[in-house]
């Protein structure tokens, strides 16, 4: 399973206009909640399966800087009653610095923000979700990559078309019980 991020032909090369004029500066977490609503136990529905979603939010430039948020959001669903086990969400914040002088239009920005720099947090936001999720002693999450690919062009209803660009290309991920493995051979 991967994420992927499908922008046009023209989205991409105004993001990769940005892109080749700032270096990243910071990426921050300014804020995150999370909260386990289950222990981990044989009776709670191993293997469970798990869901990633991304939403870009804000972005702002001020002089030589550009600022971008993305919202996160992560859940662990049991396998045996569908309910939610381990919810996390969390606002991811990437400040970059604007090459000589450069100043990004809107349509620039736009594009970055819906692209490159939600693939910029990523690396951040599974981090996060992996230290987390140990930390409510489940096992650690391999959250799959994310992928910035050339949107294909469809042929579609209207209304499928309008479905958001930044949603899982697959079904959600399913996590079994880690193997314990002994070093020592039985009986020894």
């Amino acid at each position: 399973m991967s994420y992927r991020i499908s922008q046009d032909p023209d989205q991409m090369k105004l993001a990769a206009s940005l892109q080749q004029k700032c270096d990243i500066l910071a990426i921050r977490l300014i804020e995150s909640t999370a909260s386990c609503k289950s222990a981990i136990s044989d009776d709670n529905g191993l293997p469970f399966s798990f869901a990633a979603e991304f939403q870009p939010e804000a972005a702002e430039c001020d002089g030589d800087s550009l600022s971008v948020t993305t919202r996160f959001s992560f859940k662990i669903i049991s396998g045996k009653d569908k309910t939610e086990m381990i919810v996390l969400h969390c606002l991811i914040g990437a400040e970059y610095i604007l090459v000589d002088e450069f100043q990004p239009s809107v349509e620039q920005i736009k594009a970055f923000k819906e692209g490159p720099a939600i693939f910029n947090c990523w690396p951040y936001f599974r981090e996060y979700v992996q230290n987390t999720v140990v930390r409510m002693n489940y096992p650690p999450p391999a959250i799959p990559f994310l992928w910035l690919e050339v949107k294909k062009p469809t042929t579609t209803q209207p209304e499928q078309a309008a479905e958001s660009s930044t949603q899982p290309s697959e079904p959600p991920k399913t996590l079994r019980k880690p193997r314990r493995t002994s070093k020592h051979p039985e009986g020894a």
